[in-house]
């Protein structure tokens, strides 16, 4: 996993999530930007995006974490389950 902040990019769109053959990169806090050039540098202008937080992963190691998350979902959606039971019996 490679993580950086305040990235820059001229491309076209920014997606929150890209996919290339090896990795997947998750960008968060996606905003446009345009910045006038000074008078005295015509260069110094940037229109684009600017990327709070970037996070690049292979693939595998994507994979991996929301096998994670997954786990943790169920394991949250079943004690959730088992509370609701016991709210039910408590009404009885």
């Amino acid at each position: 996993m490679q993580k950086y902040a305040k990235v820059r990019s001229t491309a076209k769109t920014v997606l929150p999530l890209e996919l290339d053959e090896y990795h997947v990169t998750v960008n968060n806090g996606i905003s446009e930007i345009h910045e006038p050039a000074k008078e005295d540098d015509p260069s110094s202008g940037f229109n684009g995006w600017e990327i709070e937080e970037q996070i690049i992963y292979d693939k595998d190691e994507y994979i991996a974490l929301l096998s994670e998350q997954n786990s943790s979902l169920e394991q949250q959606a079943t004690d959730l389950q088992l509370a609701l039971v016991d709210v039910y019996e408590m009404m009885l």
